[in-house]
């Protein structure tokens, strides 16, 4: 019998979630997310912080993944569960954990709208959460750049299951190239894969594909490795832009030598399928055939900061949250902070002032700067905009360079703080800048008022400082170079680099002991070091 109107329960009654209280009457701390910045804070609370606060962490993946490693995971050299950390062993004694995905934030109300995984063995059931103090540190989202056919038929690379469709899609490329009813044509676009994006992610992804095709699988496909073909787009003019350029050339020698092709200078403009439209610099129009597609070319915010955005005043950042250099999120009332790549933090840009420090430091009016003057204003200017103060101390322990420098006009000096405020505001969120980045970033516009001899002398001896600042390693270590030779007398293309980002540091920086190795390419440097090595040769880039 069907219930009467009066009996029945409002609509907006049905929706509602149930609200999960607290139990001991505790200031509750909530954290979304189970990735780098969240288990690092999480790692760096005591033990008895359960006597203070209620800590609740939420997150729809139920363990911290080390995606340096997932590479190796999606051709087999490492097995996943090495590489995986169940989250209830991370926060055993100090919390909860809530396998729920965040699907709304009320910075007014302090309330969190969650739901459990709909990929669940059971219905999504939906719940609130209030809290007193938020973490956020839920990551970002791949960037398809809206270019028509990546999310249908291009692999990201960010999670487990990322690596393992990966590995079956290359599997199956390969048992379907090798059943005798398949053309020479066919195969080679069977066992074309296709990489696009040069950074560290795409070129690990090259590498272990070479690897595990041209000494796992060789023995069981030697008939048709003819056919195999890797290639990487990169729109920029270098592989790894974000480093070093003998990093960048060692790689794509390494890359030349395995028969690795890799395509500069141009973008995708479509994936089509089986078929990648690439369009270079010079608007010439290409097809690369591919079996399989991976998308490692950046970064993009994920929608639930979007809608917090929205909600917050002062948030114009159009990648990530924005938040002072505490963490606190800008505009929340000092009760929301963010770590990793969902934040970033908020600068004042020394290019909307350089024009007043021009005319500050030229006293003269001749419209040009000495290097006395340069020298000044950079230190000047260090006390606003921290960045600039590593480049007034390089310049400062310079002697013997007045009678070769000229002068500055103002024109070259913008482009100069450009080139810096670029490489900062490019920086995911952190509460550490990394300063090789912001230098080498400053010293790329040297030659516009140095002597080309001079720029290069400055270089090399920048070259040189960095790596014997960084060099610093526990006793207890292994060599880097001996990581390296290691490495690559047994997998003799996997390029030997262990990179996290600034947001990493960032969010590690709270567990000062734990020692992680760090490994640069031949032949610029080869070295290992802890937190701790790295953070105090630049103390004044660290705001903790």
């Amino acid at each position: 019998m069907c219930p009467s109107s009066s009996q029945q329960p409002e609509l907006s009654e049905i929706k509602k979630p149930q609200s999960y209280v607290k139990k001991n009457g505790l200031p509750r701390v909530v954290v979304l997310g189970s990735g780098w910045g969240a288990m690092s804070f999480v790692k760096s609370l005591p033990h008895n912080i359960k006597e203070k606060f209620e800590l609740v962490v939420v997150s729809p993946r139920n363990y911290f993944l080390y995606t340096p490693l997932l590479p190796a995971v999606a051709t087999g050299t490492m097995e996943e569960r090495s590489i995986v950390e169940p989250v209830r062993n991370l926060i055993e004694g100090k919390g909860e954990y809530f396998e729920a995905k965040c699907t709304s934030i009320d910075p007014i109300k302090k309330e969190l709208h969650c739901s459990s995984p709909v990929d669940s063995a059971f219905p999504s059931t939906d719940f609130s959460l209030p809290y007193d103090h938020l973490i956020v540190s839920v990551g970002s989202i791949n960037n398809t750049f809206g270019i028509p056919g990546v999310k249908e038929r291009c692999f990201y690379f960010k999670t487990i299951e990322h690596a393992n469709a990966l590995r079956r899609r290359v599997s199956q490329c390969f048992e379907r190239a090798a059943l005798p009813s398949t053309t020479d044509e066919e195969r080679k676009q069977l066992l074309s894969f296709v990489v696009v994006g040069g950074g560290p992610t795409g070129v690990e992804v090259a590498a272990e594909l070479h690897d595990m095709i041209f000494e796992d699988l060789k023995r069981h496909y030697s008939h048709i490795l003819k056919h195999v073909n890797i290639v990487v787009v990169e729109l920029m003019d270098h592989l790894l832009s974000s480093y070093d350029r003998t990093i960048s050339h060692y790689t794509n020698e390494q890359f030349r030598r395995n028969g690795i092709r890799v395509v500069l200078n141009s973008r995708v403009a479509a994936v089509d399928e089986g078929v990648v439209r690439v369009i270079n610099k010079k608007n010439e129009e290409s097809d690369i055939p591919f079996g399989a597609c991976v998308w490692a070319t950046g970064i993009a915010m994920n929608p639930l900061l979007k809608e917090l955005q929205s909600q917050l005043p002062g948030q114009n950042n159009t990648r990530s949250i924005l938040t002072d250099e505490h963490l606190c999120v800008k505009g929340s009332g000092g009760s929301i902070w963010a770590l990793g790549d969902a934040s970033t933090i908020e600068q004042p840009k020394a290019l909307d002032h350089v024009e007043a420090l021009f005319k500050e430091a030229d006293v003269q009016d001749t419209g040009y700067l000495t290097l006395k003057q340069l020298k000044l204003v950079l230190s000047a200017s260090a006390v606003e905009f921290k960045h600039l103060e590593e480049h007034a101390r390089f310049l400062d322990s310079k002697t013997g360079v007045s009678s070769r420098f000229g002068s500055l006009p103002l024109s070259m000096l913008k482009e100069a703080t450009s080139a810096v405020s670029s490489s900062s505001s490019s920086s995911s969120s952190s509460s550490v800048s990394c300063s090789a980045a912001f230098t080498f970033a400053f010293l790329s516009i040297i030659p516009f008022f140095l002597s080309t001899s001079l720029s290069t002398s400055l270089s090399t001896s920048l070259s040189t400082s960095l790596s014997t600042s960084l060099s610093t390693s526990s006793p207890s270590s292994p060599s880097a170079s001996d990581s390296c030779d290691r490495k690559q007398s047994t997998r003799p293309l996997s390029v030997c680099i262990t990179w996290m980002d600034a947001a990493t540091l960032a969010s590690s920086l709270s567990n000062k002991s734990r020692s992680i190795e760090y490994i640069l390419l031949p032949p610029l440097s080869s070295f290992s070091f802890s937190f701790s090595s790295f953070i105090f040769p630049f103390p004044t880039f660290i705001k903790s």
